[in-house]
Formats: C-alpha cells, sequence, structure tokens
C-alpha cells in the first residue's frame, strides 16, 4: 500500500472512530477484561473505551474518572493520521503500564482523581 492510501484510509479510519465515539454511550456494564477477571484488579486499559466516548462529547472530567491518560489517547488517535508524527510507543507502553499499577494498588484507597 503506498503512503498516499494509508493516510487516506488513516484520515477515514480516525473520523470513523471519533464519530462512533461521539454518537455510542457505553453503560457501566460492559464486560469485565480477562486481566479483571483474573486478578480483579483493572487493566492499564479498564475504562478506555467510556472514557472516550465521553472525552469526544467534551466531557472531560467524566473522561478522566474514567481514565487519566484518555486525553493522550485523544492526542494519539488525531495524530495518528500523519506519519511525521510518529510518537515514542515504548513510552507511552511504559506509562500506561506504570498508571495501571498505580490504578491497581490505589484502588482501595480513600484518594480520587478529583478530590
Amino acid at each position: 500500500m503506498n503512503q498516499i492510501r494509508f493516510n487516506r484510509t488513516a484520515f477515514l479510519a480516525t473520523g470513523i472512530a471519533l464519530v462512533a465515539m461521539w454518537l455510542w454511550t457505553p453503560g457501566d456494564t460492559l464486560p469485565l477484561c480477562g486481566f479483571r477477571w483474573l486478578t480483579g484488579y483493572p487493566c492499564p486499559l479498564c475504562g478506555l473505551t467510556r472514557a472516550m466516548c465521553q472525552i469526544v462529547k467534551g466531557h472531560w472530567r467524566a473522561a478522566m474518572e474514567y481514565h487519566a491518560l484518555s486525553p493522550l489517547v485523544l492526542g494519539l488517535l488525531l495524530m495518528w493520521p500523519f506519519p511525521k508524527f510518529r510518537p515514542p510507543w515504548v513510552h507511552i507502553a511504559v506509562l500506561f503500564l506504570g498508571y495501571g499499577i498505580g490504578r491497581a494498588f490505589l484502588r482501595n484507597s480513600s484518594m480520587s482523581f478529583f478530590n
């Protein structure tokens, strides 16, 4: 696939994803992920679907309560069609892993992101 065709496909896929997230509002009863089912702890990506659906609607606070890294994911989604802006994926993966570990250890504490 040549670069122009890839860029057009990426723009189209990004647009479809944003419109789908804007139209769809998932409930809190989405099936649990396998990691949470096995361990009882949220994985680093738990809540990200709900957060992205909230953030594209402009509900930033609700998005941050579901997943604190959702603005980063929105930025990555918007940068994806542009090949000149290739993010450092390893650093992003480490950030998500650290966030997931921190959230798993703080889940029973009285700390909240907006307290």
